[in-house]
């Protein structure tokens, strides 16, 4: 399959002032350390960064300050100017031939023979193709100049080279880098450099020192270091093996902290880092689906930074290697005995033994000995970290903005090789793993592992958003007409995609091939699909698993309401039967309540709003929905600005669900409760209350510390005295807790100058490990029989089962509500691995992966 990237030009690109008068020590030449000779086997490392488009305003301040005339032509002459403090970039590797011992030494000629620059372009590619993609994909390999060149061969290719590649919307710009001249940390630091001088630096913040330096005395560069010719062979290349695919996976901040708090826990210790913890976790899972001999052994290596190591450290600002290996080797069967926890502290404990002494031992041996890395000869099992979460290369702006992720191109494809850079999000983490598809496969399934990542970067600038939705189809008809493609089409693909919301463009049948390529390239169907349908044997509720594009599940459900309830004044009520959708709004939830399902999860990530839409468009496939309830998984006001736009498109067309059949359910946000209405005016408002006193509510809902009940009671009576509207109060009975006779007293002095109606919903525990019990009938009757006829409250009671069994609203007076008034998440907020258990009764509809 040709490739969709081409190369428009080429460029030689030599330091602008003959890269030397920023350095007074004479660098013409510089000679190599073990550490630079061990890597002149294997390929230049490739990394790069992912960067959206820049402005026509940006560029053009960036044009106007540089007098240069495009933006490539600008970033060719800063990179000119950045290899006048780093001329080993713009050198190339001499070589000296040993003909009386068949050996050849190695050195850096700093003579500006120049770096290579690509311009090229990726035709119908998208930054989202990219941030939204489960893998790295395989035009990403394109983006890199000098795939497969070994570092042994810069003595005829440039030890740099970059390539700008132009995106539709986007631009990346990926290096080569020759390990020999660099590694990680110097790389990063020419990289800054580059991009201070593209703003305008004249002098960069750090100076680097090209002196190479080599502890213990073992070499002076008196003589340089000779290796036998066989064992340096540019025809030994290294194949990876066939099938390997780079799986990235995304570790939110909660989930690194998780797994570094469980590592040390396990081993009673807190020596255990973030990384070491996620690396153990990783390579214990793996090695967990390899289903192998568990006499098996399996190593993980670790590069270590000796800078700062090194005693005394090396000079600041030193460019060049200064990385040591440090390896862990055991038997898969001693791995898998022990939790995770073990394996970290394996690897830390391994780091911590190189000091001055085994640095000594390892590099003496070596000397006497000189061999150089190379991949073919790794065994099986083995697990390589490559690059570092300390790498802030989130900071490196060119003029027009930061980047956006990291990727890595295809040298030194090793099966086990594992990219670590930093999320956006500080103290997250980006894993690109390179495995076998097999063993792919295996880890997705794996439920523990996926319990800690997200698919997706979730925190990508390219996130699907409600307004999106909305103006589908007024950017639609203006694509198409600025396409010359008859707009008459776009009602029909709305109509579509609304009656197949996990359709792909080309299932839309009847369009224009012309109509096809622009939808790929400008519109997304949708970022969700439905997993699973599960139904009640009654047909009262329809429980869907949704999910999310980066891997994560959320709950919807639609409940019907049978046809006594979808009468008014004895006669069928005009729509029909009536159906109402509960929303999801977060995956899992911060607020901790102790007797919520939900609450158990922990928080994971908001939805944004195009995800909030999307679970309306899945379900009107299924059910006319006439009522949306934010009642599902999460705090629909912890996620306010996602949720306010995702009621702002659902009131509009085409949905139309009037504002006054939409109900927000909260735990009471106040400082979010005071602009709601503000916001979207004629919402219904539900508050979790739970309890009529403070500390009553503390004990059962631990956010409620952040929320005091009298200023919360202030809040909503401000709330009601702007919408004119009825407010539902949420009231969970405990059993002992929270239903005696003085509990209702105090609730109905609380809330008797309100308007408002008493939802009482009799505990549902889930799983045998709950703490409460549920009230007794007597007690619900009584409590709202207090309520009722002392303090003239409005009560409904709710008796909510699980699974095939219906829910059922006893109303009180014989009034109606228009929206249904308790928290499914109480029922029905499983996680889920836990659904097919709870629905065990009912009839599975749909199955997807």
């Amino acid at each position: 399959m040709a490739s969709k990237v081409s190369i428009i030009s080429t460029w030689t690109v030599k330091a602008a002032a003959g890269g030397s008068q920023h350095h007074t020590d004479n660098c013409k030449i510089i000679e190599l350390t073990p550490w630079d000779i061990l890597e002149l086997q294997i390929d230049y490392f490739q990394t790069g960064l992912l960067f959206l488009m820049p402005t026509f305003e940006q560029v053009r301040d960036i044009l106007k300050a540089t007098n240069t005339s495009s933006l490539i032509d600008h970033l060719r002459v800063s990179l000119s100017r950045a290899l006048d403090f780093f001329p080993p970039f713009c050198g190339r590797l001499g070589t000296t031939k040993n003909k009386q011992n068949g050996t050849t030494s190695f050195f850096i000629n700093c003579n500006n023979d120049g770096a290579q620059l690509n311009h090229a372009t990726a035709h119908g590619i998208r930054v989202s193709d990219i941030m939204e993609s489960d893998y790295n994909p395989y035009v990403v390999r394109d983006f890199f100049p000098l795939n497969g060149v070994q570092n042994v061969e810069a003595a005829s290719q440039p030890c740099f080279a970059v390539q700008v590649t132009e995106l539709e919307d986007g631009i990346f710009i990926g290096c080569s880098n020759n390990h020999v001249v660099v590694d990680g940390t110097s790389f990063w630091h020419f990289y800054n450099s580059w991009t201070e001088i593209s703003r305008g630096f004249n002098v960069i913040s750090k100076i680097p020192f090209l002196k190479r330096q080599f502890p213990f005395n073992i070499n002076h560069f008196s003589d340089r270091i000779s290796i036998p010719n066989e064992r340096v062979n540019a025809g030994h290349r290294f194949i990876p093996p066939p099938m390997l695919r780079e799986r990235v996976f995304h570790f939110t901040k909660e989930s690194v902290a998780k797994l570094k708090a469980k590592a040390n826990l396990e081993m009673n210790t807190t020596k255990i880092s973030s990384l070491q913890a996620v690396l153990a976790h990783v390579w214990r899972s793996v090695i967990c689906c390899r289903c192998l001999d568990l006499s098996q052994e399996t190593t993980f290596e670790v590069s270590i930074d000796m800078r700062e190591r090194l005693n005394p450290p090396l000079p600041e600002g030193f460019f060049g290697n200064a990385i040591c290996p440090a390896t862990v080797t055991i038997k898969t069967g001693e791995l898998l005995e022990h939790e995770f926890g073990w394996a970290a502290l394996q690897i830390n404990e391994a780091i911590a033994l190189h000091d001055q002494e085994k640095l000594k031992c390892i590099y003496e041996s070596w000397m006497n000995d000189p061999e150089v890395v190379k991949l073919g000869d790794l065994p099986s099992n083995y697990f390589m970290l490559n690059n570092s979460p300390r790498f802030d290369f989130y900071k490196y702006d060119f003029g027009w903005g930061k980047p956006i992720t990291h990727r890595s191109g295809i040298g030194n494809m090793l099966e086990g090789k594992i990219t670590v850079s930093p999320g956006q999000e500080e103290g997250s983490m980006i894993l690109e793993i390179c495995l076998s598809s097999e063993t792919i496969q295996a880890l997705e399934e794996d439920i523990i592992f996926g319990f800690f990542y997200l698919r997706t970067n979730y925190h990508c600038n390219r996130i699907f958003q409600a307004s999106e939705i909305y103006y589908f189809r007024i950017n639609c008809r203006a694509e198409f007409d600025k396409a010359g493609i008859n707009n008459r089409f776009v009602p029909l693909i709305w109509k579509y995609v609304i009656q197949n919301p996990d359709c792909n463009w080309e299932d839309i049948p009847s369009l224009p091939s012309s109509a096809y390529t622009l939808l790929r390239a400008k519109f997304k169907a949708s970022t969700s699909v439905v997993h699973s349908v599960f139904e009640s044997n009654d047909g009262v509720t329809t429980k869907l698993l949704i999910k999310l594009q980066n891997g994560a599940f959320v709950e919807s459900v639609i409940m019907r309401y049978d046809s006594s309830l979808g009468k008014l004044n004895g006669k069928p009520r005009p729509g029909g039967p009536r159906s109402t959708l509960c929303v999801s709004s977060q995956v899992g939830c911060k607020m901790g309540c102790t007797f919520c399902a939900t609450g158990t999860m922990g928080f994971k990530n908001n939805l944004s709003s195009g995800e909030i839409v999307e679970q309306l468009v899945h379900v009107s496939r299924l059910s006319t929905i006439r009522n949306i309830v934010f009642m599902g998984m999460g705090e629909p006001l912890n996620n306010y600005s996602s949720l306010v736009d995702a009621i702002r498109v659902m009131t509009a067309s085409p949905f139309q669900i009037s504002p006054r059949k939409i109900t927000v359910s909260t735990v009471g946000i106040i400082h979010a409760i005071n602009k709601l209405h503000n916001d979207v005016p004629n919402l219904n408002l539900a508050v979790s209350l739970h309890a009529p006193v403070q500390d009553i509510r503390c004990q059962i809902m631990p956010a409620a510390r952040a929320f005091p009940l009298e200023k919360l009671m202030n809040a909503l009576q401000e709330y009601q005295k702007k919408s004119q509207q009825k407010i539902f109060i949420e009231y969970i009975m405990l059993d002992g807790v929270n239903d005696e006779e003085q509990h209702a007293h105090q609730l109905g002095k609380l809330l008797e100058a309100f308007q408002v109606v008493v939802n009482l919903i009799p505990f549902n525990p889930i799983g045998s490990l709950s703490q409460f019990i549920t009230s007794t009938n007597q007690k619900v009757t009584k409590f709202q029989k207090i309520l009722r006829d002392i303090y003239d409250i409005r009560t409904t009671t709710s008796r909510i089962f699980v699974g095939s069994r219906v829910i059922e609203n006893s109303m009180l007076k014989g009034e109606t509500i228009s929206s249904s008034i308790y928290r499914i998440d109480i029922a029905f907020s499983l996680t889920w691995q836990q659904v097919a258990v709870s629905l065990c009764q009912s009839k599975v509809v749909v199955e997807s992966s």
